[in-house]
């Protein structure tokens, strides 16, 4: 329940308990402008998105070593996030964690044992990577209506389970498509934060994902509203994923083992 004191500032009480809720500031490791933490992640971008995207199939276990990293990153970036107090951490704290957190998983997808486990996985990314850009290509997210916001996840949902299906059904086609979407969301992110810093893609993945209650003020009044620029860049990198996955499915004809 929102409401706005006498000298104007939001604050937020439970509807169950009535209790104020105190809010904080959403940090999410982003940083802001170019600073440290900006530019790391820019750099982080590229370097695991571009290979992905130009030759991810040729990378054999590298490439699932990064599939391991990038879901690890993913997971504890959302969890940590979610589970914040009023208090919060630093940007850079929350970077070293999270880029430790991909260091692991990507050491972990070296591994033999782990190869059909990270094959899936990659595959799911792939999928997640194109719902999650489609949702994103709109202010409010697609579906901006706060009673329907599920549908948004139910829409990447099925994506990620698309991707699955897909690499069961022929693992090539799976892994090649994992590979350039993963690699070009990556890689759309890299350009956005150059461009656009915090307030394109950066700022509609937090607000897709982050659904704290101590950030609900943050989240409520500065939304989500894409610059032009930034709904330009997720649309090319949907409509250049499929062309780069059929580059590497001519030019790598050897299979992934």
């Amino acid at each position: 329940i929102f409401d706005i004191n006498d000298d104007g500032t939001m604050v937020v009480y439970s509807p169950t308990t009535g209790q104020q809720i105190p809010q904080g500031l959403a940090s999410d490791g982003s940083g802001s402008g170019f600073s440290s933490c900006a530019v790391l992640w820019i750099v982080f971008s590229f370097i695991v998105g571009a290979p992905l995207l130009l030759a991810g199939f040729r990378g054999r276990q590298l490439t699932l070593g990064a599939a391991f990293g990038i879901a690890a990153a993913l997971a504890s970036w959302s969890v940590i996030v979610n589970t914040l107090d009023n208090v919060g951490v630093t940007d850079v704290f929350l970077t070293i964690c999270i880029l430790a957190l991909f260091v692991m998983g990507f050491a972990l997808g070296l591994l033999q044992l782990s190869r059909v486990l990270a094959v899936l996985v990659l595959s799911v990314l792939g999928g997640l990577a194109i719902g999650v850009r489609i949702v994103l290509l709109r202010s409010g997210l697609l579906v901006s209506d706060p009673d329907a916001f599920f549908v948004n996840w139910l829409i990447i949902g099925v994506c990620g389970i698309a991707g699955s299906i897909l690499v069961v059904w022929k693992q090539r086609y799976g892994i090649l498509n994992g590979c350039a979407s993963t690699g070009s969301f990556l890689c759309a992110l890299g350009f956005d934060l150059v461009i656009n810093q915090q307030s394109g893609m950066s700022r509609g993945l937090r607000y897709l994902i982050d659904r704290n209650r101590f950030h609900a003020v943050d989240t409520v009044t500065n939304g989500y509203s894409p610059p032009l620029t930034t709904v330009i860049i997720l649309a090319v990198s949907l409509g250049i994923t499929p062309a780069f996955a059929f580059a590497q499915w001519k030019v790598f004809t050897r299979p992934f083992s």
